[in-house]
């Protein structure tokens, strides 16, 4: 009877983590990225230090991204640790989700 349990647990616990991966995925967010934010541009673009991005085969480095909507910038500042999605919008890296 222990046996099931645990099996059941270890069952229900692999749902949950498979169901959180695909809402991210669902609501098209994709793999999200470590960062720095090096600089605040105008015209909504900040310059990010930041870790590979996956999903354009891109290795770490620092360079300037534009947000997909300027509103996500407000209350961004220099030295901030952010995680972010970012995309190849029209051949512009853009980050589409933002979290500080």
């Amino acid at each position: 009877m222990q046996s099931v349990r645990t099996i059941l647990a270890a069952t229900l616990a692999v749902c949950l983590i498979s169901l959180t991966s695909l809402t991210t995925f669902a609501a098209g967010e994709g793999p999200m990225v470590d960062g720095t934010v090096t600089e605040v541009r105008p015209g909504g673009e900040l310059t990010i230090k930041h870790g590979p991005i996956p999903n354009l085969d891109m290795a770490a480095m620092t360079m300037v991204f534009r947000l997909n909507n300027p509103a996500m910038g407000k209350g961004v500042k220099k030295g901030d640790k952010i995680k972010m999605h970012v995309e190849d919008v029209g051949g512009k890296l853009t980050i589409m989700h933002l979290e500080k």
